[in-house]
């Protein structure tokens, strides 16, 4: 894209020369396989001819996983027709498609590698900070890995830029499109996806420009029949036919697509442009620049054209961009319903029967199963559990057909790194309102500017401003003329103490943590053991099943990460925000802050993409519960669960019925809204429930820490916080207020291992204080797991926790937890009824 006024984002294009060489190659008779498209997706990858030297019987075992593998893909939905998917199945397995993946790998490389505060982008991105302009966003193609890092790296600058996106022919997959969305949707104004129909689609071809020689394109329609997002799709992403979001066939019912992304392009007329008729090809979408301005324009943009300075392009807007007929003429919406996804949701299979089949699915599960993967309904299956995509309708039909299964709606928990601080959605400033430069200088109690420091600043009518401080430790807020600002929340990422303040001032000083001394364990550790000496923790398995964990205090022994159905054990499965390495730090940070149990093996279970906001985002009951279910397999002495919704989860209470049983304990954190309702799961049975209680003292009286002090606080200074949830299912108390523990990197930051401490609030930083000490106790009684076990460890736990208040009276009332006996903790899996969902609200930990 190079028209004036536009960000156009792509890499180089294939030139005479190159084309010359291909033409010899093709003359010389070699093999070959050639991506690239006219809009820059992808250079040109020649590969010479090397199936001869292969031994024939290794041939003949190759073909045979070709076939099977096609056979495989065309049953399930996945097949991207017999040609194709022959073809596709055949470059992978003969290696090609490690090459072609690599090639795609170092393209989307590229696109992160620009997106650097300190790189082109980011000076981009500050000069679009000053309000004035609402910058339009075109991603051709691999663009649109262009545009997702542009967004997301305003989102780490803190900058207050909305941006209007137009996608062409998106190469991006589903997966990538879902995290930022579920990051970042508050970013986002007017977007349109425009592209090609599928019937267009597989017509289309790898190469396309009218200039490429005709024995070329002869070539390579011949080996490959489809066009290059089917390529991509099919070879170049490491599983075959990954959805991505430029392909119609993913936006159509299809059991890898993500609902997200899915319901996103499809609630609102005319965000989405499927061209369905004509010559159009992928790489022509970006060529007629006088249609194409005309589709992506949305009402009031102010966008930066090459010259810098702002342009109105309000005389081509058009407020419903319609899907274009063969020839040319608008076509009613109404003829497009049909077959469009417009009200999926996930929903989860649960097999109740698994337990009473000795561990196989019951007859009823296995037919839902065969029955919703026929109609492509179908996105994961496990031996308890099924992921669906359906529409209410749907769900409410398979209900009545296979009453011996449960069926309900996938449930999205949430935390909440500080409950002190406000939910907020950055404020954009409308277009040519005046705007006024609000400074304020941010230094530790020496004078020394401190960069990175996130301040929050709210209007008395609750509107909110972001910055995040520079190297001179200045945070600068471009306001509309005549606001004013306060409170004001001043949150350093580590090694101090967030302050909050009644109106922005010109300067503040933030208080150094008070690192521990001799034991080297926080307050909050040191508190909870009461000087009792005990294990560090040897042996003992502990999963924290959260947002990630990556500190270079912590021992992880394994990662993983459980994402919409899929897991994996990559690098992945490192910290997207920082709330995962601060539990699992509580629990076993071996220095800086000791944990509870330092020598602890930690398992790391990544179920969040990113810290949600508003109602977007979320961790899946299903993942979660495949977490859990992960964590016991691994032979986990004890699951930490600081996360929470208000509904409750079959699945996720069969998960803890089984780790139960196995002798797991499961800890949940209570909640953070300050009711007296407690979330789940820390409200089933199977779970220990956790509060958070605060001690004066512990932090600066000035900090915003203080925040979660009752209206009354006894003289002892000891108190339950007041955003813990509370409620007779609560069974301990424990620190939750200015916990020191480890801290993440920012997500991106190279190394990716975090070394800060840092202190934050929560009953999600309860939980492992209860974890922690678990696996202490567990290291001191050295006994192999059992429930058995379990029952004598809550006794202990009880005790321990008993005598620990008791010095305090008046921490008391409905928070104050009485002990259960631990027999009633663990329940026979055959007699305990399935809960009814109640009316969904949601929860944070």
């Amino acid at each position: 894209m190079t028209e004036p006024g536009l960000v156009a984002l792509g890499g180089p294009a294939i030139d005479d020369e190159e084309y010359a060489v291909l033409a010899a190659l093709i003359a010389q008779d070699s093999e070959l396989a050639v991506l690239h498209t006219d809009s820059e997706v992808l250079t040109a990858l020649v590969v010479p001819t090397v199936w001869p030297a292969v031994w024939w019987a290794g041939l003949v075992t190759q073909a045979i996983k070709v076939a099977g593998a096609t056979l495989k893909r065309l049953r399930s939905g996945r097949g991207h027709g017999l040609h194709a998917t022959l073809v596709e199945e055949a470059l992978r397995v003969f290696g090609v498609g490690d090459l072609c993946a690599a090639t795609w790998t170092i393209m989307k490389n590229e696109a992160a590698d620009a997106a650097q505060e300190e790189g082109p982008y980011g000076q981009l991105l500050t000069r679009l900070n000053d309000g004035a302009a609402r910058p339009l966003l075109v991603g051709h193609s691999a663009g649109s890995e262009h545009v997702i890092e542009l967004i997301e790296l305003a989102a780490r600058m803190e900058l207050n830029i909305t941006f209007d996106v137009a996608l062409i022919a998106p190469a991006s997959t589903h997966d990538r499109v879902a995290r930022m969305l579920n990051r970042h949707a508050e970013r986002l104004g007017e977007v349109r996806l425009l592209g090609l129909d599928d019937a267009l689609e597989q017509r289309d071809t790898l190469l396309h420009a009218p200039d490429v020689p005709e024995p070329i394109r002869a070539a390579l329609g011949w080996l490959y029949p489809h066009s290059v997002l089917y390529f991509v799709s099919g070879v170049c992403e490491a599983e075959a036919d990954t959805p991505l979001v430029g392909l119609r066939r993913h936006h159509l019912p299809h059991p890898a697509s993500h609902p997200l992304v899915q319901g996103y392009f499809a609630q609102s007329t005319g965000r989405t442009v499927w061209h369905n008729g004509g010559d159009w090809t992928h790489g022509s979408l970006d060529s007629d620049h006088n249609w194409l301005i005309a589709q992506v324009q949305v009402p009031n943009p102010a966008v930066l054209p090459t010259n810098g300075e702002q342009m109105d392009l309000a005389q081509v807007q058009v407020q419903n961009p319609a899907v274009l007929t063969p020839d040319g003429e608008q076509m009613d919406r109404a003829q497009l319903d049909d077959g469009m996804v417009a009200a999926k949701k996930r929903y989860v299979a649960v097999n109740r029967d698994f337990a009473l089949m000795g561990g196989l699915p019951g007859p009823g599960f296995t037919d839902l199963v065969a029955q919703t993967s026929r109609e492509n309904r179908l996105m994961h299956v496990g031996q308890q559990a099924a992921l669906l995509s359906l529409t209410e309708a749907e769900a409410s039909e398979l209900r009545t057909q296979f009453s011996s299964v449960d069926l309900e709606e996938d449930i999205p928990h949430f935390l909440s790194r500080s409950p002190l601080v406000p939910k907020f959605k950055v404020q954009n400033v409308p277009y040519g309102q005046a705007l006024n430069a609000v400074m304020l200088t941010v230094t530790d109690n020496q004078s020394i500017a401190i960069a990175g420091v996130k301040v929050v600043a709210f209007t008395p009518g609750g509107t909110a401003f972001t910055s995040l401080t520079d190297a001179q430790g200045v945070a600068t807020f471009n306001v509309p003329v005549g606001t004013t600002l306060g409170p004001v929340y001043i949150l350093p990422r580590s090694g101090f103490y967030a302050q909050k303040l009644p109106a922005l001032p010109v300067a503040v000083q933030l208080q150094p943590l008070n690192l521990p001394g001799g034991s080297g364990r926080d307050w909050s550790t040191d508190w909870i053991r009461s000087g009792v000496n005990l294990c560090d923790g040897s042996g003992v398995k502990v999963a924290v099943v959260d947002t990630g964990v990556s500190h270079n205090a912590l021992n992880v022994t394994q990662a993983r990460w459980f994402l919409n159905g899929k897991s994996d054990s990559e690098s992945s499965a490192l910290d997207v925000d920082g709330h995962g390495t601060h539990v699992a730090g509580v629990i076993a940070a071996m220095n800086q802050v000791l944990g509870h149990a330092p020598q602890a093996e930690l398992y790391a279970a990544r179920v969040f993409d990113a810290l949600p906001g508003g109602q977007a985002g979320g961790a899946s009951s299903y993942d979660i519960a495949r977490a859990i279910r992960w964590a016991v397999s691994q032979g986990c002495d004890v699951i930490n669960l600081s996360l929470g919704s208000s509904q409750s989860s079959n699945v996720i209470q069969e998960a803890c019925v089984e780790a139960a049983a196995m002798g797991t304990l499961v800890v949940a954190a209570s909640g953070n809204d300050g009711l007296p309702v407690v979330n789940y799961p820390a409200k089933l049975p199977e779970t220990v429930a956790v509060g958070a209680l605060g001690v004066r003292g512990t932090y600066p009286a000035s900090s915003l820490h203080a925040g979660a002090e009752p209206p009354v606080v006894q003289a002892h200074g000891v108190y339950r916080a007041s955003f813990s949830n509370y409620g007779p299912e609560v069974r301990y108390l424990a620190p939750g207020v200015a916990v020191l523990s480890c801290m993440a990197a920012p997500l991106g930051t190279n190394p990716p291992l975090g070394q800060g401490v840092a202190a934050m609030d929560g009953t999600s930083m309860a939980a492992p204080q209860i974890s922690g000490l678990a696996a202490a106790l567990i290291c001191q009684g050295n006994q192999p797991r059992s429930a058995a076990r379990l029952r004598a460890l809550l006794v202990q736990l009880d005790q321990i926790m008993s005598a620990v208040l008791k010095p305090y009276p008046g921490v008391t009332g409905p928070a104050l937890p009485v002990p259960v006996p631990a027999a009633n903790v663990v329940k026979a899996h055959s007699t305990r009824p399935m809960k009814a969902n109640p009316p969904r609200k949601d929860g944070k930990s």
